[in-house]
């Protein structure tokens, strides 16, 4: 007796699909070409008296550690987008987007590995998508976050960065170490057409934004993003506490010398500036006074440095495009 069975009737029916690379992304998906941007290590510096091509309103990046400092020049930072650096211990990587105008500094530490980041050549919602040196792993900038599974996991944090003017370093930090390239700036293309699609009352689309993001680390929670457009701060010095993720944060800026940052409070102090110059120092109700980039430089916490709120600079219609509940300050 002989028993038969077709593919038709009783063998399963394999479908294969192709699953998609991409998370913690919506439609339409990131698009490019890997390659673009070689991978940045190793740069070089000069003294900020030794440069003359830069303006006054050329805007800047700033990382300070440990009371050291060193500025990145946009104009300078165009051609990798990404620059891997280090101050001693302090492994990061300055990364700049032409399009949406926004600075983050990754910490490229990740689970007792120094990561090489690039920029891969794609963009996400025209913002730039780093990745790997091996283009394995791709985040999205603006977001700060993995937008591959591997990467999702690897969870980069960031780290302080102040965005300025080249003015604001010629007139104030002096002593900076600053980066720069040998050969021609380059000056990248604006391809984005996002400014025109997004309409506002309150801000113009392509002004320059600074955001604090609460709940940034609670998956549970929305996040929540604070905006105050730079047109609206005072010129003078000013210092906000503000509650967030039930912590203490300062927000200090200045609209004329174009210098904005965070630092989230320990618990058991209490900040004031301690005087209206600038640069500003902070004193605390133990004494300890620190610097603009939050560096202890006397008393009893000499030393020690306040870490930042999840916080940057970006054109407005970037905000909108990355986020969805935004609160206008």
């Amino acid at each position: 007796m002989l028993s038969a069975c077709t593919k038709n009737s009783l063998e399963e029916i394999k479908v294969v699909t192709e699953e998609s690379p991409w998370i913690n992304v919506e439609k339409p998906y990131p698009t490019g070409e890997i390659g673009l941007f070689p991978l940045h290590k190793n740069p070089i510096y000069k003294a900020v008296n030794e440069f003359s091509n830069l303006k006054d309103d050329d805007k800047v990046a700033i990382v300070s550690y440990q009371n050291k400092i060193k500025v990145y020049p946009y104009v300078y930072t165009n051609k990798y987008e990404i620059v891997n650096d280090s101050i001693g211990d302090y492994f990061y990587a300055v990364s700049y987007c032409p399009q949406t105008k926004s600075a983050i500094n990754f910490n490229r530490i990740v689970q007792n590995d120094t990561l090489d980041l690039v920029a891969s050549g794609y963009l996400y919602k025209d913002n730039m998508v780093p990745s790997d040196k091996d283009y394995k792993f791709f985040w999205s900038q603006m977001q700060m976050q993995g937008i591959t599974k591997d990467a999702d996991f690897l969870k980069l944090k960031t780290l302080n960065l102040i965005q300025t003017n080249w003015k604001t370093v010629v007139d104030f930090f002096p002593n900076a170490q600053v980066y720069y390239y040998k050969g021609e700036i380059a000056t990248p293309k604006n391809n984005n057409n996002s400014i025109k699609l997004k309409t506002s009352a309150e801000i113009s689309n392509a002004d320059p934004v600074f955001s604090i993001i609460e709940n940034f680390d609670e998956s549970a929670k929305e996040k929540i993003v604070h905006s105050y457009a730079i047109k609206d701060f005072s010129n003078d010095i000013t210092l906000q506490e503000l509650i967030l993720n039930s912590e203490k944060t300062l927000l200090i800026g200045s609209k004329k010398h174009y210098f904005f940052t965070t630092f989230i409070v320990p618990n058991e102090l209490t900040f004031k500036l301690e005087n209206n110059n600038f640069p500003p120092t902070l004193i605390d109700n133990e004494g300890t006074k620190w610097n603009a980039f939050g560096y202890a430089f006397e008393g009893p916490k000499k030393g020690q440095q306040l870490a930042s709120a999840k916080s940057y600079v970006a054109s407005w219609w970037a905000w909108k495009v990355f986020f969805t509940t935004i609160e206008i300050k």
